[in-house]
């Protein structure tokens, strides 16, 4: 553990007679944790698991982005008893299935989960649908599904709020329905349709783009496009990119880049450059190219970009970018594993 002097309870703010805290290592493997004795507060910082991108499939042209896993310092109350810490996996993807979900990171004490985060939702294809993320995940990004135009899909919903007392999310805390529609020149205000507090999902071709989370919760994948680039539709906080006939949508905050069609490559996955948070700063996403959609950067690790399958950076990033844009068949990028750190305040 690293020993520490004490900074607040998630915040900063002075606590009664706290003076001190030791943090974990990162846990990057489900394992059982002590409680040393003479602890006072428990907090933890916990990342879920991507969701991997979806592959190209010979219908539709490229896959839309994974989702970003998730990330927030949750209170886990004092029970007496030894922290069940639980770590998400990224989704994983291949050429005949659906773009795997990531799975959440938890912690249980004496038998109860007190706290949760995760994971991001997977990315859609012509054959497959996008999927919503989890608990703080964001949404997988839409793909077009064939001839008529109007049968692109939407981007896959954002999760709602992290489970537990949380003291910190990763996301801007702006609410949803903030970002502007492409079609009608006004904010989006659809709601969200699934968790409250979860971002929807924007819908394809010009019509609107992802939605923020609030409260902590996920934002929207971006909708799957075939106007061109100047109908790409973007992801909200969290969300993978939408695949585009005339570009690949980008991830947005950890999100997974979406792929674009055999004349044109797919975007990034989002960056968390900006993110800081108990010594952890994030990574930037990898970059689009001719092989699909770049992987979301994650809190451990940077974002991969094709031809390395695009994975996304370890630490609950977002998935891999969108399938392949030129190669029928190819696989897109897994969504990278959740970590854990825990602090104990004296």
């Amino acid at each position: 553990m690293n020993p520490g002097t004490f900074q607040g309870a998630g915040t900063g703010a002075l606590g009664g007679s706290i003076t001190r805290y030791t943090q974990t290592s990162t846990i990057t493997s489900s394992q059982t944790i002590a409680v040393p004795n003479g602890v006072q507060r428990i907090e933890a910082l916990l990342v879920g698991g991507g969701g991997a991108g979806a592959y190209h499939n010979g219908s539709g042209a490229g896959g839309g982005g994974g989702g970003f896993g998730g990330a927030a310092v949750i209170e886990i109350p004092i029970t007496g008893q030894p922290l069940q810490v639980v770590i998400g996996a990224g989704g994983g993807n291949t050429t005949s299935a659906p773009a795997g979900k990531g799975s959440p990171t938890y912690v249980v004490s004496a038998g109860t989960r007190y706290g949760e985060v995760g994971g991001g939702g997977g990315g859609g294809n012509g054959a497959y649908a996008p999927t919503a993320g989890r608990a703080g995940g964001g949404g997988g990004g839409g793909s077009y599904l064939g001839s008529p135009v109007s049968s692109v899909s939407r981007g896959g919903d954002g999760g709602g709020p992290p489970i537990g007392n949380v003291l910190w999310s990763i996301y801007p805390q702006e609410g949803y329905g903030i970002i502007q529609d492409y079609y009608i020149g006004a904010p989006n205000q659809a709601p969200p349709s699934s968790t409250a507090g979860a971002g929807p999902g924007g819908r394809g071709n010009s019509v609107e783009n992802g939605g923020n989370g609030s409260f902590g919760g996920g934002g929207g994948g971006a909708g799957g496009s075939n106007s061109g680039a100047a109908f790409t539709i973007i992801a909200g906080y969290g969300g993978g990119g939408g695949r585009g006939s005339g570009t690949g949508g980008a991830g947005n905050w950890g999100g997974g880049g979406g792929g674009g069609d055999s004349n044109n490559g797919g975007n990034p996955g989002g960056s968390l450059a900006t993110v800081s948070i108990w010594g952890y700063t994030g990574f930037a996403g990898g970059g689009g190219g001719s092989a699909g959609g770049g992987g979301g950067g994650g809190l451990l690790a940077a974002g991969g970009a094709p031809p390395s399958y695009y994975n996304g950076g370890n630490g609950g990033n977002g998935g891999g970018g969108g399938g392949g844009c030129t190669t029928s068949g190819s696989a897109a990028g897994s969504g990278g594993n959740g970590f854990a750190a825990i602090r104990f305040y004296f």
